[in-house]
């Protein structure tokens, strides 16, 4: 999981840098800017919560948080 966590963050991390490096102080730089700034800002447990959340409202992917009696 930290591989992957680590590849998709360097799929979205490095083409936001290269643009805002050739882009700067334009518009695209200051969105690419907010996005950064809110990434590093959200905490570690809201980012995990939120990804089950949309993977259950995408996916129908439900953890297994019920008991059954069998």
């Amino acid at each position: 999981m930290t591989f992957m966590s680590l590849f998709i963050s360097g799929i979205v991390a490095i083409p936001l840098g290269v643009f805002s490096a050739v882009k700067q102080d334009t518009w695209g730089d200051y969105v690419s800017r907010v996005i950064t700034v809110i990434g590093l800002a959200s905490p570690n447990f809201f980012v995990g919560i939120m990804t089950i959340f949309l993977l259950i409202l995408f996916f129908g992917w439900i953890p297994p948080i019920g008991y059954i009696n069998v």
